[in-house]
């Protein structure tokens, strides 16, 4: 089976999306959730209808739905739940194109786009859905709102670069944007009513900070089609694409390094929840979890805090409990999550970490005390 999306609530409760082979044409969806991190997944009933689902949005740990299409028929499909997950029902409504992405602003507000240009809202918590006018035939691949009223589309190139539309209005019109990257835009994340984030074909990585105004192309160190990208805050996030590609920033988008990822298949879907903690899934039912140190169960940090000094450092740096235990380990990553030193701190309430050749730039860290993570972060070096 192929997985096509991924979405997690918080850092244990999430949902992946699948389909099996039922025939020599369709395939039968197939809906998994975990509520500890992904270690073990259940299936749960999609029911009757062979649904493709190809995006998610997660209100709650008892309220998700998620949007496709109709394997028989191709047209859009939309599926909710309102108990986690124990059943799932079909939306009634006839979409007309299948749907490709799903977004809300609130419980109530929200927009599906899919072929054609074709854009839906929905101003009730899905119970029913308008189409919107959005002047584009191309195909709508992405969709992401601030707010309300702020949101971009993106999708499929006409031959002038990937089509971007912009609205300040809810949807209610929507004004097209230009690019002088070429080919399809896959997946966009808006940081702001402003600032925004768009990848696609061939490596395309392009960014804007006025609006849409102008959108300026950076450079992303691959030449492979990226399929979605996801970010923590306005600085740190990670994308996907073919054959297992994975890239990294910590500057909004302007830098990126690659990352191993250990598939050669591609992804399709990925979702962070910290710059430490995320999954990624894709062809032949993979499922990966970036975990640099991440675990289930996490102290109370109200009774034991964690200073980290001098950070930025050039020589070395200290880790020092401000009060509780006074025996504990810190692990020290690079940006692939290789874990390259772990420190043990026995009967003392401070170990330092040294740089012994070491080359600029980020590391992660988490400490431990008694196999719980007191807390995680990033050390950078100077």
């Amino acid at each position: 089976s192929d997985v096509s999306n991924i979405n997690f609530l918080d850092n244990n409760t999430g949902w992946a999306f699948a389909d099996s082979t039922i025939g020599p044409l369709f395939r039968k969806g197939i809906i998994l959730k975990t509520t500890n991190q992904g270690t073990s997944w259940t299936p749960q009933n999609m029911g009757t209808d062979s649904i493709k689902i190809l995006s998610s949005h997660i209100f709650s740990s008892t309220s998700v739905i998620a949007v496709g299409k109709f394997q028989t028929t191709g047209n859009g499909a939309s599926i909710m739940t309102t108990n986690g997950g124990t059943t799932w029902v079909r939306d009634t409504t006839s979409f007309p194109e299948r749907l490709f992405d799903v977004d809300f602003s609130s419980p109530n507000v929200g927009w599906v786009v899919g072929r054609n240009g074709y854009i839906g809202m929905t101003n009730n918590g899905a119970t029913s859905w308008n189409t919107l006018t959005t002047g584009t035939g191309e195909d709508l691949f992405s969709i992401a709102f601030v707010d309300a009223n702020n949101g971009w589309a993106v999708g499929a190139d006409p031959g002038t670069g990937g089509t971007i539309l912009h609205t300040t209005d809810g949807g209610v019109s929507w004004t097209s944007q230009t690019t002088t990257s070429s080919g399809d835009l896959f997946s966009i994340y808006a940081f702001s009513s402003t600032s925004a984030i768009a990848v696609g074909a061939g490596g395309i990585v392009i960014t804007t900070t006025d609006g849409g105004t102008t959108w300026v192309t950076q450079t992303s160190g691959t030449g492979l089609d990226l399929a979605d990208v996801d970010f923590i805050d306005a600085n740190n996030g990670r994308a996907v694409g073919l054959t297992g590609t994975i890239i990294r920033t910590i500057d909004g988008g302007v830098n990126w390094i690659s990352e191993v990822s250990n598939t050669v298949n591609n992804i399709s879907s990925i979702d962070m929840r910290s710059s430490v903690l995320g999954w990624y899934v894709g062809r032949q039912g993979d499922i990966y979890k970036f975990d640099f140190g991440v675990g289930v169960d996490e102290l109370d940090n109200s009774a034991i805090s964690v200073s980290v000094y001098p950070n930025p450092f050039s020589d070395k740096v200290t880790f020092k409990l401000n009060r509780g235990t006074n025996s504990f380990i810190v692990d020290v990553f690079n940006v692939v999550g290789e874990k390259i030193k772990t420190l043990n701190a026995i009967n003392t309430n401070k170990v330092v970490f040294e740089n012994k050749n070491l080359v600029k730039g980020i590391y992660f860290y988490s400490v431990y005390t008694n196999n719980e993570r007191l807390d995680s972060g990033k050390i950078i070096i100077e």
